[in-house]
């Protein structure tokens, strides 16, 4: 799969989380954390089992 074909898939899997990511931005904007918010995606099979 070429190298643009994989960011459009990322940016489709990615477009749920825009407006959370945008509040946290704005969070850590507004409490003086940085004045670069940076968020990095990693990708990765995880297996959750539920005990009840």
């Amino acid at each position: 799969m070429s190298n643009p074909l994989k960011y459009r898939f990322l940016e489709i899997e990615l477009i749920s989380y825009k407006e959370v990511l945008g509040k946290a931005a704005d969070t850590v904007l507004d409490e003086d954390v940085s004045k670069y918010p940076i968020f990095v995606a990693h990708q990765e099979e995880v297996q959750v089992e539920f005990r009840l």
